[in-house]
């Protein structure tokens, strides 16, 4: 995962000079950060820092503004390392929603098909016919969902129905 912040400082930007440097903070502390901010700026007694830009998956962006970078982005790195999360694979972001989407008790369900599958296996034989029939799916796709009318709708990649503010939500609260 690329975790980097552009950091740079307020008395610099308000004179005209955008001079900062990117910092990695993908194996870092908040501390180590911290003291990097310093070392980074060592030239200004007592510098304020501004965080001017950032290259985070999205998200973590929730965890950084212009003036501040939450402490609670560095445990959230880890525990996402920690518990095998690739933020660049679409069915890794689909199991931290489903997680999310449990752990905060929200509707948000995303089926892959032997989850469909086990879900119609419940069903009367004429609830599941409604549903299919009125459904608009592709049945070469690989996810699922209800949409708001109670039918199906389906896609080949997941990533458009993932609500990143429901998995920031849920990092948050960690």
């Amino acid at each position: 995962m690329t975790a980097e912040i552009y950091v740079g400082t307020y008395a610099k930007y308000n004179n005209g000079n955008l001079n900062g440097d990117w910092l990695d903070i993908t194996n870092m502390t908040a501390e180590e950060f911290e003291e990097a901010c310093i070392e980074l700026h060592d030239d200004e007694e007592d510098p304020e820092f501004m965080y001017q830009d950032t290259n985070l998956p999205d998200i973590l962006s929730g965890f950084v503004t212009e003036s501040n970078v939450d402490e609670q982005l560095f445990t959230v790195i880890e525990w996402l390392e920690r518990n095998n999360y690739d933020v660049n694979d679409s069915d890794d972001m689909l199991r931290l929603y489903k997680e999310a989407c449990v752990e905060l008790n929200y509707e948000g369900d995303i089926f892959t098909w032997d989850e469909l599958e086990c879900e119609l296996e419940n069903m009367k034989p004429v609830d599941a016919f409604r549903l299919a029939h009125f459904s608009t799916i592709n049945w070469s796709d690989d996810y699922y969902r209800y949409d708001g009318y109670g039918n199906l709708e389906s896609t080949s990649s997941p990533e458009k129905w993932i609500d990143n503010e429901t998995i920031t939500s849920y990092l948050k609260e960690l």
